[in-house]
């Protein structure tokens, strides 16, 4: 659940990009399991265009364009 929710995320991300936004830096995610709040740091790296990033105790990479 939680990478198809980072993966709508990155998504996202993407489509911003293409206006000059960066998503380096730390964000707060918040997800609900049965109406209960659940949040998790994510942390992105930009390098060029390899984004990495960590999402609670998950980690991921992939490219920003």
């Amino acid at each position: 659940m939680r990478q198809c929710l980072a993966l709508l995320f990155l998504f996202s991300l993407a489509a911003l990009g293409q206006t000059g936004f960066s998503p380096a830096g730390t964000w707060i995610s918040t997800l609900r399991n049965f109406d209960e709040p659940l949040y998790f740091r994510l942390q992105l790296d930009l390098d060029g265009t390899k984004l990495s990033g960590k999402l609670g105790g998950d980690i991921f990479e992939g490219a920003f364009e």
